[in-house]
């Protein structure tokens, strides 16, 4: 699948549905799958974080969730003169353009056709997860966030199989215990897509080191 690197870090020339098509394919070609949803903020992470970095470029997908990624592809894209006296003014005017586009004709860009809401694709994965019989699980958000968000998902999608579980509290400082017991209930509920929400570059390390041990198809950060 065609990417475009921004800043050393990979992200895929997707739209919104090519990139349900790629996850549905992922749920039927077998082996385990990481989706990531990189913006304009992990893009600075990454510089400072060889590691995420490189988490993110082995992703199965790395959609761009963020009008930013479009421009920055976008621009990274034209061709800069040689004349030294020339490329600041040249950088400048382009920046300019790309701006312009951004604000009012993200339809012209050719590098990136659209943002792709990490959100948004959790909604529709479930709702083709109830039509499919798919099951969901929920790892993380703050306080009953995660079961809040189960409900209203059932409440839409009535045949959703779907389970949730806050489980700990920090990531970082969590005995290896509380990590054990949560990959347990998951495990238990043998989930095809495994949403995780914790903070942004620790939930994207944990799934990483975690795959192995866990029996999902997809897993997908979405702090």
């Amino acid at each position: 699948m065609d990417s475009v690197s921004i800043l050393g870090l990979k992200v895929n020339k997707v739209t919104f549905k090519e990139a349900l098509g790629e996850i549905g394919g992922f749920l039927n070609g077998g082996g385990k799958h990481l989706v990531v949803t990189p913006y304009a903020e992990s893009v600075v992470d990454a510089q400072k974080d060889d590691e995420f970095k490189k988490i993110i470029n082995s992703a199965s997908l790395s959609v761009p969730d963020g009008g930013s990624l479009l421009a920055a592809a976008e621009y990274l894209s034209y061709q800069l003169p040689k004349n030294r006296w020339l490329r600041l003014p040249v950088a400048v005017f382009y920046g300019l353009v790309v701006g312009f586009r951004l604000a009012f004709d993200k339809k012209s860009f050719s590098q990136i056709k659209e943002r792709v809401s990490g959100t948004d694709l959790v909604i529709s994965l479930c709702e083709m997860s109830s039509q499919t019989g798919k099951k969901v699980y929920f790892l993380g958000g703050e306080g009953n966030e995660a079961a809040e968000a189960a409900q209203v998902l059932k409440t839409k999608y009535s045949s959703l199989q779907i389970m949730t579980n806050a489980g700990p509290a920090n990531l970082k400082k969590a005995p290896a215990e509380e990590i054990s017991l949560a990959i347990k209930k998951i495990n238990e509920f043998a989930p095809d897509f495994l949403f995780v929400a914790f903070a942004p570059v620790e939930q994207e390390k944990w799934l990483f080191y975690h795959m192995g041990e866990i029996n999902a198809k997809v897993f997908m950060a979405v702090g």
